[in-house]
Parts: C-alpha cells; sequence; structure tokens
C-alpha cells in the first residue's frame, strides 16, 4: 500500500529480505524513511515561493539566505543544493547561476509545474490527476489555540505509534511504542531538571543512551520521533506551547508525576 503511493526502491526491498526475525521495527523505518523523502515534494512550492521573494527583493537567491527562510520546514542546505541542481538541469533549465553562490529563477512555478507534468508523461505515460480540492477549514478550527505541534492527531496501530501532521493532504508519522515510552521517560526527566524543555534538549540526551535494548538512537534521522512525542502531550494537555518557535519550546501543564502516569495508562501495544 505505501508503495503504491510513494515508491520504494528494490534496494531497500533487499536490504529488508535479507533479514530475519521480527522486522516490524525495521519496516516501520524504512516507510518512515520514505515518507520523509516524498515530503519534501509538498514543500516543494515553498521553496521556489521563497526562492522568488528573495529574488525580488535582492534581484539573486543565495543559499543562505534561502537556508534562513526555510529553517522552520527543517530543509537543510544539501537539499536545497540538490534542488538548484536538479532545477539547472538542461531539460529543465528553470534557474541560472549567475555568479558565485548566487542564483536566479528564470520560470514561473506554474511553467515549472508543467514540465514536470510533460517529464512524467514522457517516463510513464501516466495521466496526471488533478489536484485534490482542498476543504474550508471549519470556522471552530480557525478558533482554536494555536499549538506548538504540527500533529493534530495520534493513534496506537500494532506496535507503533501513529502521528498525523497537516489537516490538509495529511501524512502520518510512525514510531514504535518501545522508542516512544524511551522518549517520554527522557521528556519526563528533563522537566525534573528545568522548567521549558524543546526537542534539541531531548535529542542531546537520547544521544548518550539506548532508544531501546542494544538499539542506539540514530540521531538527526530519529529526531522527528521527538517531535511526535512533544506534540503528543501537547494534543493530550500534559504540555503547553511558551510561544517561542526557535527552537519550540514546552513547559508542563501538570505535575510531572502525571506524565508518567499518563504513558502507563495509555502507551500500550494494540492486541
Amino acid at each position: 500500500e505505501e508503495h503504491s503511493r510513494y515508491p520504494i526502491t528494490l534496494l531497500d526491498f533487499k536490504d529488508l529480505f535479507t533479514q530475519m526475525g521480527n522486522l516490524s521495527e525495521r519496516v516501520d523505518d524504512l516507510l518512515e524513511q520514505n515518507r520523509r523523502k516524498y515530503e519534501l515534494l509538498t514543500k516543494f512550492k515553498i521553496i521556489l515561493d521563497e526562492m522568488m521573494k528573495l529574488q525580488d527583493a535582492h534581484g539573486f537567491f543565495n543559499l543562505d539566505r534561502l537556508c534562513g527562510r526555510l529553517l522552520e520546514y527543517e530543509i537543510d542546505e544539501d537539499t536545497l543544493r540538490n534542488i538548484i541542481e536538479l532545477l539547472k538541469i538542461p531539460f529543465i533549465n528553470s534557474i541560472k547561476e549567475i555568479g558565485e553562490n548566487k542564483y536566479i529563477l528564470v520560470n514561473s512555478t506554474e511553467n515549472i509545474a508543467n514540465l514536470f507534468k510533460q517529464i512524467s508523461k514522457e517516463l510513464m505515460g501516466i495521466k496526471i490527476k488533478e489536484a485534490p480540492i482542498e476543504k474550508e477549514i471549519p470556522e471552530k478550527i480557525k478558533k482554536e489555540k494555536k499549538l506548538g505541534t504540527k500533529y493534530f492527531g495520534w493513534k496506537i496501530k500494532g506496535d507503533s505509534i501513529v502521528a498525523k501532521a497537516r489537516k490538509e493532504n495529511p501524512y502520518e508519522h510512525y514510531c514504535p511504542l518501545s522508542h516512544s515510552i524511551k522518549i517520554f521517560e527522557t521528556i519526563k526527566t528533563s522537566f525534573e531538571e528545568m522548567d521549558i524543555i524543546n526537542a534539541e534538549l531531548i535529542h542531546k540526551k537520547l544521544l548518550e543512551n539506548d532508544l531501546d535494548i542494544n538499539r542506539k538512537y540514530k540521531g538527526k534521522a530519529e529526531e522527528y520521533k521527538i517531535r511526535v512525542m512533544l506534540g503528543i502531550l501537547e494534543l493530550e494537555g500534559l504540555l503547553g506551547w511558551t510561544g517561542s518557535k526557535r527552537p519550540i519550546g514546552y513547559k508542563l501543564n501538570v505535575p510531572i508525576k502525571e506524565i508518567g502516569e499518563w504513558v502507563r495508562g495509555n502507551i500500550k501495544k494494540k492486541v
């Protein structure tokens, strides 16, 4: 089902099937990595818009300014550099380099979209589907207090927590239950040391510990799991957003012990 939405490479499948035993965690990791690659496609228009805004203001854009404007979207410099190189190739030819680390867009977003549609037709012969019509957000939702998290719902599915992000064209993040429990414990102990915490603080603590039995924390590649758990605690009313954005900070809304009680009562394997 996931492959039909976001194709997974044969090499990924090969690596999976050369292993033995319970591979549910490996499957979750594979699907999450795959989804994260394709999440970038949803940010493509934002990147193009920011390129054009910088170009309108300064006559060009460069990597440093672009990275600064896209910091909140978690798009790093290497990714932006790859996108620039993609848009420079001859049969797209939508970016020109006018100096050292200075670029200009020479095509509109609409024209670039049409180019990719034509490439898709040529390669696959697939009929391009129209983009889904966005549903208007109910007035009640608009009036709700803004949260620090990008997640709006979560559930337990098998051995994983699944969190949903973005109400329009939503996507899901998966995290094994054993990993989530370790992260919740780390969040709890962090609040015993300070009043305000953030994902970066939890990330640094996990670098010094195993995420599960004989399973090291993989660093930045798994930092999204921390944001998922912080978001779930915020959605459940246990944490409150401080209003800070870089980084997004959280404070306790309840006594510390209630976090442990909530985890023990709610984070269980679904039978």
